[in-house]
């Protein structure tokens, strides 16, 4: 595959600066300051999990510049509360707390930091407790162990205010319509997702204009990225036209 592979850290995540006051709309702006810098036209947004709102928020603030925006186990519309019937309860805490109780949120995420750095393996087995098969199955994986704990920890590097931020823009007013995008969009998502339900997904492929999804009964969160890898990031440099609701 002749892919370029660029890897962002939204602010307040990793060694990026942390914007208090920022939208989901804005993210755009970040990734447009660096397409400019590394002197990229056009370009496609691969979004996974809660990365799919900023995939959708970027996918309308600037269609001018991408080809398409793909989407794994990311229609995360937790502003809808029908469609959040089969979400595992953690994640529903995790949504609930930062309006509820956001000194408890923070905590939350110090300690979820202070798991990752201290205690790895309880923090793996803490997350995989609320999986759904397929993922517990990856999470036996030694290699994806290293990768979540790398994550969690990149994401905490600098304290719980980026991530924090995040959890509020997760269950806020995108600031646009999921019906005005007219950006491409793929979407791929397991049935048995008990992070985002699949739910969100075939909303998000009955409302977008310009949409392709796949749907995959035996796979959740996790498994089906790790079990479609070769073949979404094949979708994603395919040039071949997505096909136009009526």
């Amino acid at each position: 595959m002749n892919a370029r592979l660029i890897a962002v850290d939204r602010p307040g995540m990793g060694l990026s600066t942390f914007q208090p006051r920022r939208s989901l709309l804005d993210f755009s702006k970040d990734l447009l300051a660096l397409a400019d810098h590394l002197k990229i036209g056009k370009f496609a947004i691969l979004a996974y999990s809660l990365g799919g709102l900023f995939g959708l928020a970027c996918a309308y603030a600037i269609p001018e510049r991408l080809t398409k925006v793909g989407i794994v186990s990311g229609a995360a519309f937790f502003t809808k509360p029908e469609l959040m019937t089969e979400i595992n309860e953690g994640t529903r805490r995790y949504l609930d707390l930062p309006r509820e109780n956001p000194w408890t949120a923070r905590m939350f995420l110090w300690v979820l930091g202070a798991m990752a750095r201290l205690a790895p393996k309880m923090a793996v087995k803490s997350a995989a407790a609320l999986m759904p098969e397929p993922d517990r199955v990856i999470v036996q994986e030694i290699e994806i162990q290293k990768g979540f704990i790398a994550m969690v920890r990149e994401a905490l590097r600098q304290g719980v205010a980026g991530a924090f931020h995040e959890s509020l823009l997760s269950i806020s007013d995108p600031g646009f319509r999921i019906q005005d995008i007219h950006t491409p969009i793929l979407l791929w998502h397991g049935e048995i997702d008990q992070n985002i339900p699949v739910a969100m997904a075939r909303y998000a492929a009955a409302e977008l204009p310009i949409c392709q999804a796949q749907f995959f009964p035996q796979e959740g969160h996790l498994s089906v990225f790790k079990q479609n890898t070769a073949e979404i990031i094949q979708a994603m440099l395919n040039e071949n036209p997505v096909w136009r609701k009526e």
